[in-house]
């Protein structure tokens, strides 16, 4: 990840503390004895509706941090909290700004922001009581930290090769990014999206009840403003999943689970370094995905978190997500999410064999300690797990092979899926960039990449979406052209490019 994007989303953990390994939320802290305002307290988390177009001209990334915090909106006061009094504000913060924390969690968020009394809210919000002071340093500091991360974008060390400038408004509420359309490199869109959170969170603890921001991409040489990307966008993603088996779009009652039979794992330690101790101790399943459920232990004397960056099972190296905090001298229950189609392509009906790899950074994201390869053999790993996919070779280089192996129309998305199968013969690991497609000769951004370790295969599915059909002119899918890069995870160090598009063949019509 580069570094630009890591301070941003080192932000949003360092000011949000929604701990990932402990999801029970603690009740209500009881508010103190002094008289508590009537005001009704707000019934739901507040949810932008649009992206307002900001009143003022955008303002250079060198200009000096808001010295003053930007008046809080007039949401309502909570009826928990009390009138903080002469030199205090009761800043709220709705629950998609600090999600699900235990009692302790939420003092200790409080003590790091410099409140000195935090108020759970009945619809999941907080009420923090703090000085004017404090609330001026933390604005500085999300300001300074946004700041910074703009200055690496534009020119720091991995500055992105197209961006020219960026201008913002004092609020952070929109940028524009200056981009020169032919050194584009298909990151400008996921910088983007890291800015209009940061953005929204700024507002969110400037006071503003309905936080929004937006990033425009203008073209450095016309002027023509040809994409945007808001917080509405991120927040219209997260809800598309927000009804699902609630008798949303797939049907009354789905309960979405894993269609694979979870088998039973005797419990096995996966890390135990530097006071931090994994353990292994069965399956679960939630959103159609099998979760490989861990029990994490800290002992040190720092806040951790423990992540996976080596994932293979059943042979093929899978997707996979874990990123679990834990407080020092506390324990978190957490699980190891499986969410590619890896399985479902390989037509398996059961886990039999896993091989993954845990470290733990602290709140830094300096590395502490990196685990052994473990291996996990399940209950039904006598079953036959062990599937092979043939496809034909569409390149080959560096030790790396790529074979194209169907084009299949998706069940649930009005979209065409592509699936490749990726195998890395040689003797190091490599970061596999499948960084454009020409769609009926339109060009189209995959997003999607591979880490490829040494001896192993892994499967690749990219999607062509209807609307990416009608923007090439043409109904029919006629033709695709794939570009890669490869890259030393390790280095950076780029080591293959094609030269042109490799054409695939998806056949007629």
């Amino acid at each position: 990840m580069k570094k630009a994007i890591a301070i941003l989303l080192a932000l949003m953990l360092i000011l949000s503390l929604a701990a990932c390994g402990e999801k029970a939320k603690d009740t209500p802290t009881p508010a103190p004895t002094a008289a508590p305002t009537q005001a009704p307290a707000p019934t739901e988390a507040p949810v932008p509706t649009e992206a307002p177009a900001p009143t003022e001209a955008p303002a250079p990334t060198d200009a000096p941090a808001p010295t003053e915090a930007p008046a809080p909106s007039e949401a309502p006061k909570p009826t928990e909290a009390p009138d903080p009094g002469t030199g205090l504000i009761n800043l709220y913060l709705s629950y998609d700004f600090v999600g699900d924390m235990t009692e302790e969690e939420l003092r200790q968020q409080a003590a790091e922001m410099g409140a000195e009394e935090v108020y759970p809210q009945e619809d999941g919000g907080v009420v923090y009581v703090m000085t004017e002071e404090a609330h001026q340093n933390l604005l500085k500091e999300l300001s300074d930290a946004i700041e910074e991360a703009l200055k690496e974008m534009v020119e720091g060390e991995e500055a992105l090769a197209s961006l020219r400038g960026i201008t913002h408004t004092d609020d952070y509420s929109k940028f524009v990014f200056e981009i020169d359309r032919n050194a584009e490199d298909g990151n400008e869109g996921l910088y983007a999206l890291s800015l209009t959170i940061s953005g929204a969170y700024y507002q969110a603890y400037s006071g503003a009840f309905e936080p929004m921001s937006v990033v425009e991409l203008k073209d450095a040489e016309t002027g023509e403003v040809y994409e945007s990307v808001s917080y509405q966008d991120w927040l219209d993603f997260i809800n598309s999943f927000s009804d699902w088996g609630e008798g949303g779009e797939w049907g009354e009652g789905y309960e979405w689970e894993s269609s694979i039979p979870l088998p039973e794992l005797d419990e096995t330690v996966l890390l135990d370094q530097e006071g931090i101790t994994v353990t292994a101790t069965g399956f679960s399943s939630n959103y159609g995905t099998p979760n490989l459920d861990l029990h994490v232990e800290n002992t040190s004397d720092k806040l951790v978190y423990v992540g996976c960056d080596y994932f293979i099972i059943n042979g093929y190296a899978t997707s996979a997500w874990l990123y679990t905090e834990v407080q020092p001298g506390s324990e978190a229950d957490d699980y190891l999410s499986i969410y590619d189609a890896s399985l479902d392509i390989l037509g398996t009906d059961c886990i039999g064999d896993i091989e993954l790899r845990l470290y733990v950074v602290d709140e830094e994201f300096e590395r502490i300690c990196d685990g052994d390869i473990i291996e996990l053999r399940t209950s039904d790993y006598d079953k036959d797990w062990r599937k092979t996919i043939d496809g034909e070779e569409i390149f080959s280089d560096s030790g790396i092979t790529v074979k194209f192996v169907s084009l299949t129309r998706s069940e649930y998305f009005p979209s065409y899926d592509l699936t490749f199968v990726v195998e890395n013969n040689g003797d190091r690991t490599m970061d596999i960039d499948f960084s454009s497609m020409l769609v009926n000769g339109y060009e189209v951004l995959p997003w999607a990449y591979k880490t490829m370790y040494p001896g192993t295969m892994s499967i690749c599915a990219l999607s062509i979406s209807d609307e990416d059909l009608q923007n090439s002119g043409n109904e029919y899918l006629d033709s695709v052209g794939l570009s890669l890069m490869g890259y030393d995870t390790a280095t950076y160090e780029q080591i293959f490019e094609t030269p042109d598009y490799i054409d695939l063949p998806i056949g007629e019509g």
